[in-house]
């Protein structure tokens, strides 16, 4: 997986944002798009999802608004959840240019060895 361009479609979302990170901490390239991203400035944003954001901006993401626009020729994949509609700007601009579109799961798991995944679930407790 080494010098790879990859593309996270909601990327502050709860699955998207751990993901990134943990690319990026093992030197990947990373651009990610989020619909509350209207422009590249964070000052917008409330600041929980700011300061979330704004630590993957400090690990090196590059962060744009869901307009298809993060989604280069030299991409190597898009990564999208579930939650992400096939009608997504950056869906549709992968496609044109023929770019693999992969599930949120299946980077997750080329990403951590089988052997060092801890998988904590739950709609609520994870906290206590």
């Amino acid at each position: 997986m080494a010098d790879q361009s990859i593309h996270l479609v909601g990327i502050g979302g709860s699955g998207m944002l751990p993901l990134a990170e943990l690319l990026l901490k093992k030197g990947q390239s990373v651009t990610g798009s989020d619909r509350l991203l209207k422009e590249q400035d964070l000052a917008t944003l409330a600041p929980p999802i700011r300061k979330r954001l704004q630590r993957l901006v400090d690990l090196g993401a590059v962060l744009v608004p869901q307009d298809g626009s993060g989604v280069k020729a030299t991409t190597n994949r898009v990564v999208v959840s579930t939650a992400i509609e096939t009608t997504n700007p950056d869906i549709k601009a992968a496609q044109t240019l023929h770019i693999p579109i992969v599930h949120r799961a299946e980077e997750l798991s080329q990403a951590i060895p089988a052997d060092h995944l801890l998988a904590i679930c739950g709609t609520s407790g994870k906290s206590t």
